[in-house]
């Protein structure tokens, strides 16, 4: 594992910075190929750079993982060849579209090609930009405001599939503490997202957080299929799971003391923080003593709990 505390690698950033030109040229021709407004001789000239862009993603994401220390972790390698194979399939359908003249016949294949796959590409690219937070250092948040930040209006955006109507609870603010990754733990809340569908008979999700009693028990937050009466309701958006996802969350939980219980048949999922103290009836802030001393482990994840903690 990393070391903690590393300062930023200007070779992530570089990796990262291709990866999201490479993302974004993709999504805008995108856009250009389902206007009406965009005629070929405003795409075609487009076309070649647009593909270059998308050939150096594979790479860049090599990099990016060798810069982080996981290129030799197996979930990281899987990415890798989803990664290459999204590349491929992406720059041979516009090296096709080069080859020709952009009538509506290959302009309309094109478009379903990059419908298809563009939203894997930038899949890959959330999994990617995750895992390099791997490193970063964690810092105290309360758990309703994590969830209450991450499920904002603000933070729902790019692309994703169809909205969810999501029933969240959270444990009273300052009650329940917890030692994440700033940057990584919204990431992960929201890929988590994914796990908790259904049939769209039933589109109601309970996303529940609780401190558990005894106190050395750890935090958790649970999204389950059931609704719940109590929960304030809120919008969310479901994102796009590509073939790794799960591996690579299960990967960032186990190096960042998390732990994570899903799979890709159930649509519940249970996620458990390293707890920190105080007591369950305390609503006060732990005093740095009693955050550090006795050191955090790992803890099993508890059950899920289909009610408001008390």
């Amino acid at each position: 594992m990393p070391p903690t505390g590393a300062p930023r690698n200007p070779n992530v950033q570089e990796s990262q910075g291709a990866h999201r030109d490479a993302v974004s040229a993709a999504q805008n021709l995108l856009v250009l190929l389902g206007s009406l407004q965009a005629g070929p001789r405003l795409i075609s000239p487009l076309l070649p750079e647009i593909r270059r862009s998308v050939e150096v993603t594979p790479d860049a994401l090599v990099s990016l993982l060798q810069a982080s220390h996981l290129l030799h972790e197996g979930p990281a390698q899987q990415l890798c060849l989803a990664q290459q194979r999204f590349a491929a399939e992406l720059a041979e359908a516009l090296r096709s579209a080069e080859a020709q003249p952009l009538d509506a016949r290959p302009r309309l294949a094109l478009q379903a090609t990059f419908a298809r796959l563009v939203p894997c590409l930038d899949a890959a690219r959330e999994l990617a930009e995750l895992l390099a937070l791997v490193s970063e250092p964690g810092v105290e948040l309360d758990l309703s405001e994590l969830l209450d930040a991450t499920f904002a209006p603000s933070s729902r955006s790019g692309l994703r599939l169809a909205p969810l109507q999501l029933s969240l609870i959270a444990p009273p603010r300052g009650v329940a503490h917890i030692q994440i990754s700033p940057r990584g733990a919204p990431r992960l809340l929201r890929l988590l997202l994914g796990y908790t569908r259904g049939s769209p008979e039933h589109p109601w999700y309970l996303a529940q957080a609780s401190l558990q009693a005894p106190p050395e028990a750890p935090t958790s937050c649970l999204f389950s299929e059931q609704p719940s009466p109590q929960a304030d309701t809120i919008l969310a958006s479901v994102p796009l799971l590509i073939p790794p996802t799960l591996p690579v969350l299960t990967l960032f939980c186990s190096l960042t003391r998390l732990r994570l219980t899903a799979n890709d048949s159930s649509p519940r999922v249970s996620l458990a923080f390293p707890a920190l103290l105080p007591l369950p009836c305390s609503r006060s802030r732990p005093s740095p003593a009693a955050a550090a001393d006795p050191p955090l482990q790992p803890q099993p994840t508890l059950p899920c709990s289909r009610s408001r903690p008390s």
